[in-house]
């Protein structure tokens, strides 16, 4: 079982990874809704891509303008939009926008239907791009990768390593 959470995940489909920074996991952890009444939290997710993968730097935190429900997060461009902005500029284009991230309250995360359509809607916005969406659990992450017309699933590296008998 995997713990809260881990950094390194692989794509078994293309070989590629997906690395979150230990301040990104910390956002997840801060926001993660650990009590039945706690709200929905999710922001934007802000890295770098590489050939062979994607290393997450940033996760921005909920900002006044988005909705929090207990079962609905709604993010609103205000805020997150500067975020992104400013640290294109500052990277010289190098962090760019990669993905969205909200919370659920389930230990294990399923995407739920409106996840799914929101993710294959913002993908065809991206075009060619790959749109990275993760679902912060209690205790584990969903992660996929999003495309237009096909979804891959990451999974933690610890499970793809097999470890010596």
């Amino acid at each position: 079982m995997q713990s809260l959470y881990l950094d390194f995940w692989r794509n078994l489909q293309h070989s590629s990874f997906l690395v979150f920074e230990t301040s990104v996991l910390n956002t997840f952890r801060k926001y993660r809704q650990n009590s039945c009444f706690a709200a929905e939290a999710g922001g934007i997710l802000i890295g770098r891509a590489y050939e062979l993968g994607y290393i997450i730097k940033l996760a921005t935190e909920p900002q006044l303008t988005d909705h929090r429900y207990r079962m609905l997060f709604e993010r609103f461009p205000i805020g997150h939009q500067q975020i992104a902005d400013t640290i294109y500029r500052q990277s010289h284009g190098k962090d760019v926008y990669l993905g969205e991230w909200h919370t659920h309250f389930e230990t294990h995360p399923i995407p739920s239907t409106i996840d799914r359509e929101e993710w294959r809607v913002l993908a065809v916005r991206r075009g060619r791009l790959p749109l990275i969406c993760v679902i912060v659990g209690t205790e584990d992450l969903h992660v996929e990768l999003v495309r237009p017309m096909m979804s891959e699933l990451f999974v933690p590296v610890s499970e793809v390593i097999q470890s010596p008998q």
